[in-house]
């Protein structure tokens, strides 16, 4: 009996060793250059190619072109136009009442090109200036609204010192802003992802880049905050037990998931463990099952194939592959929905959710 319990004992450990080995083995086989796949019967090409894809607050996906604002009907059959811009925009949010937020700027990293905030309270048709933002970027990732109504900003880039510092805050549908967060002022210090907590209300703010990465949090609409890690995330979803954050980090790519009991964080989804995938995370969409969906960026110093997954508790399934090569970076900034029809949006796809 013993001697059968010893061989078995050896036998997991010559399993574990080859199955470690091949992790090993296929994160280093090169795939590049590689065409864009589609690699799921569920994938489609989109009749239309939008930028800052955003599920609105009453379920209805919004995009832009340049300076234009479009939303998507008819079972994405089609992205309507709602309103011309003078300046690109950066940024869409709609609240759950249906106020249209809409930030525009013509150069993120350039301070002098400021960025303006725009209001809507006739579902886009026509919108007023309501802020004015010098040395600072509102981005796809910077906006969003509280239970009560509550809107926040955040400014990304440019990242020198004295701009993208600031959180704000406006009580009154964008009449009056407080600042209700300041970075430290040092160069490359800059906002990331601003998201409020739907299931507790919990505001979230990260900040990156490098050893200024930051993730906090409040529970009195940014009053005060606390500390909940030096990570330097861009994108998350939220469950009813647990959050799920993408990672910005070089080396070190994948979702983290932060358990809402035990507060701890654990890695939720490699994409080396199935081959030369990695990359960061800019946005997430959390479907109706439970699973994710997952873009990965590839930066034109990186050789990896940028790619999108669908992840959940019975494993991960590839999506798409993206025309990578080296020398060029290929970026997913942008995920939305499911929308009210059931699709989820990137930029020239779309993915019917089951």
């Amino acid at each position: 009996m013993k001697r059968k319990l010893i061989l078995v004992m050896m036998s997991v450990a010559v399993i574990a060793g080859l199955w470690q080995g091949y992790r090993l083995w296929i994160r280093s086989q090169p795939s590049l250059p590689v065409e864009t796949a589609i690699l799921s019967p569920d994938v489609q090409l989109s009749e239309f190619r939008l930028g800052n894809l955003t599920l609105g607050g009453q379920g209805d996906v919004y995009g832009s072109r340049g300076v234009a604002l479009y939303r998507v009907v008819d079972n994405g059959e089609r992205a309507d136009p709602l309103f011309t811009f003078d300046h690109r925009i950066s940024a869409i949010h709609e609240r759950r009442d249906g106020l249209l937020i809409v930030a525009t700027d013509d150069g993120r990293w350039e301070p002098e090109k400021p960025c303006r905030i725009y209001r809507s309270i006739d579902g886009g048709l026509n919108f007023e200036q309501i802020k004015t933002i010098e040395g600072g970027t509102v981005l796809w990732w910077s906006l969003d609204s509280d239970q009560n109504g509550r809107l926040y900003l955040a400014e990304y880039g440019p990242q020198k010192q004295g701009m993208s510092k600031t959180l704000w805050r406006s009580d009154n549908d964008g009449e009056d802003w407080k600042i209700i967060y300041q970075a430290p002022d040092k160069n490359k210090v800059h906002l990331h992802r601003i998201a409020i907590d739907p299931y507790t209300d919990t505001l979230w703010l990260t900040m990156g880049d490098g050893k200024n990465r930051n993730m906090l949090r409040s529970s009195d609409h940014g009053d005060t905050w606390q500390q909940v890690d030096r990570l330097q995330s861009t994108a998350v979803v939220f469950s009813e037990d647990a959050i799920y954050w993408g990672r910005d980090k070089k080396g070190k790519p994948g979702v983290l998931r932060y358990d809402r009991d035990t507060q701890r964080f654990t890695n939720y989804f490699d994409p080396r463990d199935y081959g030369n995938y990695a990359g960061s995370i800019y946005d997430l969409v959390r479907l109706p099952s439970g699973d994710l969906i997952v873009p990965f960026m590839k930066y034109a110093d990186q050789s990896h194939i940028s790619s999108v997954w669908r992840v959940g508790e019975s494993g991960a399934q590839i999506l798409l592959q993206l025309a990578s090569e080296e020398g060029k970076g290929v970026a997913i900034e942008t995920i939305a929905g499911p929308d009210n029809d059931g699709w989820v949006y990137w930029t020239g796809y779309q993915f019917k959710a089951k």
